[in-house]
This record gives structure tokens, C-alpha cells and sequence, in this order.
């Protein structure tokens, strides 16, 4: 109270109480101490606030009261007292005082800083902070935050209006600002340099590779070296027979014996190969290149009859209270996407022997898995052997989101993704409701492992938000944000537009939600070859969209009429180099003139789709506060 009648009265606060009780001397004899120690002592307990509600009041009675020795050992009983009863000291507030006239505003700038240097597990281990090795105490941190309080300021609200202020659809704004949330609410980062995120908040564990697959796409964008942190602590755990590990838990020192889950060693070398070729880092790629070998080589034991997919050992997955058998669609696709990206992979280190095989398997697998598992309509939950599951799975053809939303190939033939696109929104999307992760369409014989299971019938975001983004890259914006408006409006009804539960709250799978983002833009990133594509999904005479890689991001801003056609790519942070940019959508007509600042550039241009693709003579740099024109 002694806080807030100050407040009352004038508007104004007392400043930071220390956090540990005066220092009096024992015995205290006031009568023997000097003017000027009377003075000093006076002032080091008006930083109190208990103690200056007492010294104003007298003063208001009388000033020359709170002046005499009384005053003084009566406030010296107070502390005794205190301290006795084991009292913890401590008490802030912070005012900061202005006259605001009708139909105006004013501002008060303010730091909030914080230094907690034991962070313990339960192992007992001080696992400490890593921002221990920048800032000494909470103070230096509030310190930092004011001297750099506008650069800092800028470069936030920049970030937020690349978003709010583009042609993104509110609803997809809010989903991916509203996940990223789950960054800073439900991430470690230790004083060692181990980062990881919670599964959901204190839940499960860390660094899920099941849920990084899908979660981790703003990571990589935003913060890539903690994502390839996560990633290569976890490739340690890799146990002897290449299975990839599950989560760490209860830190960083040990894993889960979740090594049973087969969709994880295939997750793993898709998310190697999307790191590497959105980040270039070379030192990455050779330190994960030996445990890609050994993932694939374990799945690859997997297959039993020689059809290139896996038919055995198939169970176990992260739905985990639903188990497949023989030959699954979800899994056999992860498998399909895998082949390709170690491909890649090993065509990037010199291993030719291993991109040939590997390629081979690819092709005789795609064949086998529309063969084994489409039945027409969809691809079917599994097959094994004669046994058949016709259950319609949302995520049926994961690998091919993950490769949309990487603007890369897609891994089944194209006149089979679009049918089994239709088919999952016919059979597991409710209006109102959401989409369900599985269901049996009418006149589907019913099997127990799916039939009425708890996670087949479930609505897990981090899935819907997967299926939204693959329908919008493969250009049906509709149908893709239909699912997108049924997420939100839902969790506005609910109260729990930032926290989405799955299994513990803030789950990790739902910051998917960031892929809508490349899939609207069609945005794609190839550091390796510097080579960039844009090409948004929602054709209209203006657009302005954000991209994200690990090493810079900007705006695009297209302009395009029936006149001509113009793109503008301006980096608003770090540096690209360029060597080649793809406008699949382009409409312009030639000649095609690209400029760099302002200056005329020498390029080739060359067909791209029903667009136009720009070849550079060399790489060249694109860097903060630069832009590029095309104009035709």
C-alpha cells in the first residue's frame, strides 16, 4: 500500500527497492552518529518504500520529525522485525509521469530485463542459460535493451509489418505470428549450445524428430543455427543399427527409447536435406552426410520382398496409439521423399555410387507404391499382402507437402496428387468441424486399429495446416484456406488462439502453420545453386509478400496488368547471393530488363513453365538495403 498511495497522490513511484535488506550497523546508537551519518544511513532507507511512506507523512505533520533520532530507530525495529520473520526482500514499480490531453497519446519507453542463472534439471545438473555468455546480470541486459532500444524497435515492427502489411490472407498472418509464439514460450537453450524445442510445453520432451519435421520450418527460416544445433546434437544419439532418435527428455544429455517409430529416419533425411539447401552450409551437410547414410541404409531393411518399399516392421509411427502394418501410405511416402532428398544429398558430397542407387530404388518405389496402395480414389492406409486397410489418411502423401512448401519436385507423379487431394477433403473435411486425420469413407470395410481410434479421429492443427499448404501450392487457394478459416475460427471461439493442444499445450507440429507462407508465395530457396522462385498463388494487379531463408529476408512486390508486368525484390536483412530467379507466373512480355539498384544487369532469359526464368553471368550478392527490378 505504501506503493500505491504514492501513486495515488502524485503519479509517481519509488525507484528499483534493492533486493536485500539495509545495512545497519549493530548495536545502532543513533545518538552517537554523526549529521552526516544520520544523513547517509536516511538516505540509503528512503530507497525503501515502507520507509518513506513513513518519512513523507511526517514530513507533511512535521519536517523536522523524519530528521530525529526516533525516526530512525523506530524504522531500525521495523527491519529487525522483517527479518525475523524470514521476509523476502524486494518490491518494484515503475511510473513514468506525463499529461496526456483529451484525444491524444503519449508513450513511456521502459526495460524489463532478467538473469537467472541456475536452470537445473532433474538430473541435478545446472544446465545454466546461454545468454550467460553475452550479459552478466539482469542490469546489463536492461542496459543493452535502452541503448539500442530503437534499432531493436525497427527491426521488430519490420518483421511484423512484412507480414500484417503483405497480401497474405489475415487468417494465415495470424497463424503463423500466432505459432511462432511456441519459440519463445517452449524452447531451451543451454549454456553448452543445446537448443531444442518442448513437444508441447513440459511435455514429452525436446527435439522431437517426428515434430520437428513439421514444426521446424520458421526455425530454420529465422534462426537456422539453432535448428542445425538441434539437429546435429541430436545425430549423435543415432543408436548402432541407424535409428534416428525420438526426443530428448528430461534435457539434453539422453534421449527416449522411442527408436521404434519408423516414420523418424526418413523425417530425419528430408529435414538434413532442406537445411542444407536452404542454408548452403557445407560443414553441415559433411557432419550429417554419415548418419543420412545409416538412416537410410536401417529403412531400407525394412523392405522384405524387394518392391522398394517398406513392408515390415512398419507399426510404430507418431501416431502413436494407432499402429499400420505391412506396407502404409504415410510411411512408404516419407520413404519415397527420403530416397529423393539422399539423391540430392549425395549428389552435393561426391558419393555417385550411393545417388545411383538410391535414384534406382526411387523409381521402382514410386511404381510400386501406386501400384500396391492407390486403389482409384486414394492411397490406401496399408496394404499387407492380401490384407488391405482402405481407411482415407489425411496425411497419406506427407512427402509431398514437404517438398511443395520447398518448392521442390514432387515425389509422386502429379495426376495422383490432386485425386487423392479431393478424396481427403470429401472424406475427413467437416466444415465447422476441421479435418480429421482419418476416416472411412461410405461403404469402406472397417478395421480395429483405425476404426473409432482416438488419434484417427482426431483434429491435430499441425496436420490440417500440413494439407492446407500442400492444396494452396498445388494452386487450389480455396480449398487449402478453407481449412485455414476453420482452424481460426474455431480456436477464437475457444479462447485458444495461441496455444494449440495436441498432446500438452503450445504444441510444437502446429508452427506447420509457417509452410502456408511459402505456399501462397511460392517461394522457393536453392543456396547451393543461389538460385530463388516466387510465384503467388493469388493472382492480382498488386501483391507484396515476406521470404525467409537462413541467410537474409525481404519483400517481393509484384505488379501485374495487361500492360506489363514488374517484380521487385528488395533484402531487408543479411545477404543472398543470386545466380539465378524463377517467376513460373510471370506474364510480362519481352524484352525482359533487370536491374540491380538502379543499374542495367547482362542476363539471360529463358522460358520457365508459363513463366520466365533469369540467368545471371555470376552469383551476384544481394544485400541489406538492395534490390532487384524486373520489368517487362
Amino acid at each position: 500500500m505504501s506503493v500505491l498511495r504514492r501513486f495515488r497522490e502524485d503519479g509517481n513511484l519509488p525507484n528499483l527497492t534493492p533486493g536485500q535488506p539495509p545495512e545497519l550497523p549493530e548495536p545502532l546508537d543513533t545518538t552517537s552518529l554523526f549529521e552526516r551519518e544520520r544523513q547517509a544511513l536516511l538516505k540509503q532507507l528512503l530507497q525503501y518504500p515502507f520507509v518513506y511512506d513513513k518519512y513523507r507523512r511526517l514530513t507533511l505533520v512535521d519536517p523536522q520529525l523524519p530528521q530525529s533520532t526516533e525516526f530512525l530507530e523506530e524504522i531500525a525495529v521495523n527491519v529487525r522485525e522483517l527479518a525475523e520473520r524470514q521476509c523476502e526482500w524486494g518490491c518494484a514499480a515503475l511510473c513514468s509521469r506525463q499529461r496526456v490531453e483529451p484525444e491524444c497519446e503519449g508513450e513511456a519507453l521502459f526495460a524489463l530485463g532478467w538473469f537467472f542463472p541456475n536452470h537445473i534439471s532433474t538430473t541435478g545438473a545446472n544446465l545454466r542459460h546461454q545468454y550467460e555468455h553475452w550479459f552478466p546480470s539482469s542490469l546489463e541486459v536492461a542496459n543493452y535493451l535502452l541503448e539500442n532500444a530503437h534499432q531493436l524497435r525497427e527491426r521488430t515492427q519490420a518483421l511484423v509489418e512484412a507480414i500484417y502489411g503483405s497480401s497474405l490472407p489475415p487468417e494465415v498472418a495470424d497463424a503463423i505470428s500466432a505459432q511462432c509464439s511456441t519459440l519463445i514460450k517452449c524452447t531451451w537453450w543451454t549454456k553448452a549450445g543445446h537448443f531444442g524445442v518442448w513437444e508441447g510445453l513440459g511435455c514429452c520432451g525436446f527435439h522431437t524428430t517426428d515434430i520437428t519435421y513439421q514444426g521446424s520450418f520458421p526455425i530454420i527460416s529465422l534462426f537456422p543455427d539453432l535448428q542445425k544445433m538441434q539437429m546435429s546434437h541430436g545425430a549423435t544419439f543415432q543408436r548402432a543399427d541407424g535409428r534416428v532418435h525420438h526426443l530428448f527428455s528430461p534435457d539434453f544429455s539422453m534421449v527416449d527409447n522411442g527408436f521404434d517409430r519408423v516414420d523418424m529416419n526418413p523425417q530425419f533425411v528430408m529435414l538434413v536435406a532442406r537445411d542444407y539447401l536452404w542454408s548452403g552450409d557445407r560443414d553441415y551437410l559433411q557432419r550429417l552426410y554419415p548418419h543420412v547414410v545409416r538412416a537410410m541404409e536401417s529403412t531400407l531393411q525394412m523392405d522384405t520382398d524387394g518392391d522398394a518399399l517398406p513392408d515390415s516392421d512398419t507399426g510404430r509411427n507418431t501416431y502413436d496409439v494407432w499402429d499400420f502394418q505391412g506396407s502404409p501410405s504415410y510411411i512408404c511416402s516419407l520413404w519415397l521423399g527420403a530416397l529423393k532428398s539422399a539423391v540430392r544429398l549425395a549428389q552435393e558430397v561426391g558419393d555417385a555410387d550411393r545417388a545411383t542407387a538410391w535414384r534406382t530404388l526411387y523409381d521402382r518405389g514410386v511404381q510400386s507404391f501406386i501400384r500396391e496402395l492407390w486403389n482409384g480414389e486414394y492411397f490406401v492406409l496399408w496394404r499387407d499382402g492380401e490384407l488391405v486397410d482402405e481407411c482415407c489418411m489425411s496425411d497419406q502423401i506427407s512427402a509431398d507437402w514437404f517438398f511443395a512448401v520447398n518448392g521442390w519436385e514432387p515425389v509422386i507423379p502429379e495426376d495422383y496428387i490432386d485425386p487423392a487431394l479431393d478424396a481427403i477433403m470429401r472424406h475427413t473435411f467437416r466444415p465447422g468441424e476441421g479435418l480429421r486425420n482419418a476416416s472411412y469413407p461410405p461403404g469402406k470395410a472397417h478395421r480395429l486399429a483405425a476404426s473409432g481410434n482416438l488419434q484417427a479421429d482426431a483434429l491435430w492443427t499441425g496436420i490440417e495446416y500440413t494439407v492446407a499448404a500442400l492444396l494452396i501450392a498445388r494452386g487450389r487457394v480455396p480449398e487449402g484456406m478453407a481449412i485455414v478459416r476453420d482452424i481460426h475460427d474455431r480456436h477464437l471461439r475457444a479462447g485458444r488462439f495461441w496455444n494449440h493442444v495436441e498432446c500438452g499445450d503450445h504444441y510444437y507440429r502446429a508452427m506447420s502453420a509457417w509452410t502456408l507462407l511459402n505456399a501462397l508465395t511460392g517461394f522457393a530457396w536453392d543456396a547451393p545453386r543461389a538460385e530463388m522462385t516466387i510465384a503467388p498463388r493469388i493472382r492480382a494487379p498488386e501483391s507484396r509478400y515476406p521470404f525467409f531463408t537462413p541467410l537474409g529476408w525481404g519483400i517481393y512486390t509484384g505488379i501485374d496488368n495487361a500492360k506489363s508486368s514488374r517484380a521487385r525484390i528488395a533484402l531487408k536483412e543479411g545477404e543472398m547471393r543470386l545466380h539465378t530467379v524463377r517467376l513460373p507466373h510471370w506474364r510480362g512480355s519481352r524484352p525482359v530488363t533487370v536491374k540491380m539498384n538502379d543499374q542495367a544487369l547482362r542476363v539471360q532469359v529463358t522460358p520457365d513453365g508459363q513463366g520466365i526464368a533469369i540467368h545471371l553471368p555470376t552469383a551476384t550478392s544481394l544485400t541489406k538495403g538492395h534490390e532487384m527490378t524486373i520489368e517487362g
